[in-house]
């Protein structure tokens, strides 16, 4: 199966320079210059915790609970499981819920963060899709010719990108985006009303107001209708699932309902740019929740120059680091990346350090004003690197391997999924698994023809 190649050489609309920092609540990842380790506090909402019953704990002994801690509020999610809305101090609070007998666990409304990096300096901004070539990349052309079928690789597969939002109407994007029963073009938003950040807008309300979800999408689908961008899988159908604020902020409460609301609504894979430092019992049921519905998910270990971070970590996802894409050595691991036995492969995400197109991620981004225009990123493309970058092109692979798997009749799990694209990566050294690249780049001709222990073909 041809499909066109990614271009090089075509001008972009406007550089890809971001000059301020990315904050989430309290916590701030320095996205401009070369990056230095982050902060490494752990932030949580305040006047918010986040409780389980265990089941079949009577709804009077619930409503006493709450009435007993002084619960203002509360709202559901997963089974059993509410954020609760309180006036006391979060951490003496949750030292006294733990020891509940009617409950399995209680903990803060942790913050988390986009994972992008933009560099200070203006580079060559030309479009050059390096991260999909043979040389640099993960040989993108050789896996789409590969496929089984004659629909545009991807076809039939349903990404959730939840993240900031996408730009619905970016023309690379588009067509791709999903639509409800009246044609609609699909828009979920666990954020509401944004005002977080404005640059002419007032409102981001249903809208990617940071420009960071639109990047991840295009890394994912970007159709290459206008002869500009193609994504790893241009013929998926994405799901915008907004959990993310315009000014970078999210937190853990609205993650979780985004992953569960993404699962729900279909996706075959969920894209999640997203983590932190602490641990989080609510997005680790978040996941098993969409692993059991049958989507794929996929999570960027994090830029933190440490461990990996959550929920990247948690068992049954696929975790992805980095590597830089250097024209001298592309395959090494930036020091941005997160390392550690959690981690289970790597692909393209840049150096980290630079806004030139030959070293930085090109991909979409809105074609409004948002938080990243207002230092010169966009309209409609800009250049970005992070794990946040190399997770997209992981997810994307991931959909054309269930889309191969489609056209031949079968269904793979979640798991049979995350099997070959683990068996199939490409070490980048001499161990099998290392901790700084888990086991190896991902390699989407070989993930697809498989025929190794569970394989399909």
């Amino acid at each position: 199966m041809a499909y066109p190649s990614p271009k090089k050489g075509r001008p972009l609309v406007a550089s890809g320079l971001l000059g301020m920092a990315l904050f989430l609540g309290g916590c701030q990842t320095v996205l401009n210059a070369s990056p230095s380790a982050p902060q490494a506090a752990i932030e949580s909402v305040p006047g918010q915790v986040i409780v389980k019953f265990r089941a079949g704990t009577p709804s009077a002994d619930r409503t006493a609970l709450r009435d007993r801690y002084g619960a203002t509020g509360f709202d559901g999610l997963l089974p059993d499981t509410e954020r609760w809305h309180v006036t006391s101090e979060v951490d003496s609070l949750r030292s006294r819920l733990i020891a509940e007998p009617s409950l399995e666990w209680a903990e803060p409304n942790y913050r988390r963060e986009i994972l992008a990096y933009a560099a200070s300096e203006r580079g060559d901004t030309s479009v050059n899709q390096w991260y999909l070539s043979k040389d640099r990349g993960i040989g993108i052309d050789d896996a789409w010719n590969a496929m089984a079928g004659t629909g545009t690789p991807g076809t039939g597969v349903m990404v959730a990108v939840v993240d900031t939002g996408v730009d619905i109407n970016h023309p690379d994007l588009q067509d791709r985006i999903a639509r409800d029963d009246n044609g609609v073009k699909r828009f979920i938003d666990e954020v509401g009303h944004d005002t977080s950040f404005s640059t002419g807008t007032t409102d981001y309300m249903g809208m990617d107001g940071n420009g960071h979800g639109t990047h991840v999408a295009g890394l994912v689908g970007a159709t290459g209708n206008n002869g500009h961008l193609v994504g790893v899988a241009p013929g998926v159908t994405i799901l915008p699932v907004k959990v993310m604020r315009a000014d970078g902020g999210g937190e853990d409460f609205s993650i979780a309902k985004g992953l569960k609301d993404a699962a729900d609504n279909g996706a075959d894979v969920i894209n999640l740019s997203v983590g932190g430092p602490a641990p989080s019992q609510l997005l680790a049921d978040a996941i098993a929740y969409d692993l059991n519905k049958g989507s794929t998910v996929v999570i960027a270990s994090g830029n933190g120059y440490g461990p990996v971070f959550y929920p990247a970590a948690y068992a049954g996802v696929i975790c992805v680091g980095a590597t830089s894409g250097a024209p001298t050595a592309p395959y090494t691991i930036p020091s941005y990346s997160n390392r550690g036995p959690e981690l289970s492969l790597v692909s393209p995400g840049g150096d980290g350090t630079h806004s030139s197109a030959d070293r930085g991620i090109y991909s979409t981004v809105p074609t409004y004003p948002t938080y990243m225009s207002a230092s010169g990123i966009g309209p409609s493309y800009g250049i970005l690197s992070g794990t946040s970058m190399a997770t997209p092109i992981v997810s994307g692979v991931a959909a054309l391997v269930i889309a191969d798997a489609k056209a031949r009749g079968l269904t793979l799990t979640p798991s049979q999924v995350r099997s070959r694209l683990l068996a199939t990566a490409r070490p980048l050294g001499s161990q099998t698994f290392s901790s700084d690249w888990g086991y190896g780049l991902v390699d989407p001709l070989k993930a697809i023809t498989w025929n190794g222990p569970g394989g399909t073909r």
